[in-house]
């Protein structure tokens, strides 16, 4: 009972302790920027609606902290230790509206502490706001059908069009909300009302941009991730 009570607080006590020791580490992180680093910061210096081979939100992330700090490595990596812990909020988040506030303080903590993570943290790269976007819009979603609100359907399709300008991977996320609810007779019923369909609709409206931008310069996301997929060499 004790750690439900408390389980909010033991997150932030455990993230403030890992995020100051990540700081510690990335201050004497001694390595200049990989490939796409480097692509992502140039791409900052000239913000629009798309980029070769990503959609903006990495981009527009680094030209706010280096606004704040200046250009260097430590700057510019500087993204996954400020977005990491808000993802684990997320994540906290969930998992208490579904099981409780001890299940989301485990799922939080498994999270943020995990290698993968735990190397990313010093890594500029598109993963750091798909999976913030990600964890948070499972939250709005599961309080959505819970409630169906139209607050919760709003937040959703906002954080989702983020998360699609941030890696068009995160379409996953909105194809599997779909057949969850198609699957699952206690919310099929959502099928058939607006608010899904708006919260789709609000976060195309926010994507569109990228895809206008896409069609002025001829998709050139599309052909980057046909060539190094080899789709059209099978």
């Amino acid at each position: 009972m004790t750690t439900e009570k408390y389980s909010f607080a033991w997150l932030l006590l455990f993230l403030a302790a890992i995020t100051a020791y990540r700081a510690l580490i990335l201050v004497n992180y001694d390595l200049t920027l990989y490939i796409d680093e480097a692509y992502y910061w140039v791409w900052a210096q000239d913000l629009d609606w798309g980029y070769y081979s990503k959609p903006p939100v990495i981009a527009l992330l680094i030209s706010a902290v280096t606004s704040v700090c200046g250009d260097s490595e430590t700057c510019i990596r500087s993204l996954g230790i400020i977005l990491y812990p808000l993802t684990a909020l997320g994540i906290y988040a969930a998992g208490r509206e579904l099981a409780g506030g001890r299940v989301g303080l485990w799922g939080a903590l498994l999270f943020i502490s995990m290698p993968a993570i735990s190397l990313s943290s010093f890594v500029a790269s598109t993963d750091v706001p798909l999976l913030l976007c990600w964890s948070w819009a499972l939250y709005f979603f599961i309080k959505a059908l819970h409630t169906n609100s139209w607050g919760w359907w709003i937040a959703l399709g906002i954080v989702g069009g983020i998360g699609m300008l941030s890696k068009y991977n995160f379409a996953i996320f909105f194809i599997s909300g779909l057949l969850l609810m198609l699957v699952m007779k206690q919310y099929r019923h959502n099928l058939l009302g607006i608010k899904p369909w708006a919260t789709v609709l609000i976060a195309f409206l926010l994507f569109l941009p990228n895809l206008v931008w896409n069609f002025i310069n001829d998709f050139p996301t599309i052909t980057h991730t046909t060539e190094i997929s080899g789709i059209l060499d099978k």
